[in-house]
């Protein structure tokens, strides 16, 4: 909405939409990246392996079952993925979705930097920083999400 409000020209306005459009789409993939991984966390408040229990594949089961390829032909071939998991590897997988996870969210920061040194000077400064920190307080939160 800033970009909508802000005395830019109509170029910079959709340069700016653009850049919240993909701002929201990066913290969009690193909540469910995030979340994915907290199916395999004991500590989470969500049930333990409950996508696999309802027969899903998040992000961490697909990384898996592409590392383990005997495994993901039998998924293929109808197996339920439930009767087919094992453990074997899958710290490995948690690490490499929530560092694709992170990932999302610095580049997040980044655009979130970038937007804020477009709008200097054309939107309030006491509500741009506002809105920055509130944007980075949710970026934290997911980062630091364990429940």
């Amino acid at each position: 909405s800033a970009a909508l409000i802000s005395n830019h020209s109509d170029e910079d306005i959709s340069e700016l939409s653009e850049m919240a459009r993909s701002f929201g789409a990066h913290l969009g993939l690193a909540f469910q990246l995030l979340d994915d991984t907290l199916d395999f966390s004991g500590d989470s408040q969500k049930d333990t392996l409950l996508d696999l229990k309802n027969g899903q594949v998040n992000s961490v089961i697909y990384e898996w079952l592409v590392l383990n390829p005997e495994v993901f032909n039998a998924f293929k071939d109808g197996e339920d993925i439930i009767d087919l998991f094992k453990e074997d590897g899958i710290e490995d997988c948690i690490a490499t979705i929530r560092a694709q996870a992170l990932s999302h969210l610095d580049q997040g920061r980044e655009l979130l930097s970038q937007m804020k040194a477009k709008l200097h000077g054309n939107v309030d400064q006491k509500t741009l920083d506002r809105g920055e920190k509130t944007l980075l307080f949710i970026l934290k939160y997911l980062e630091d999400r364990k429940v």
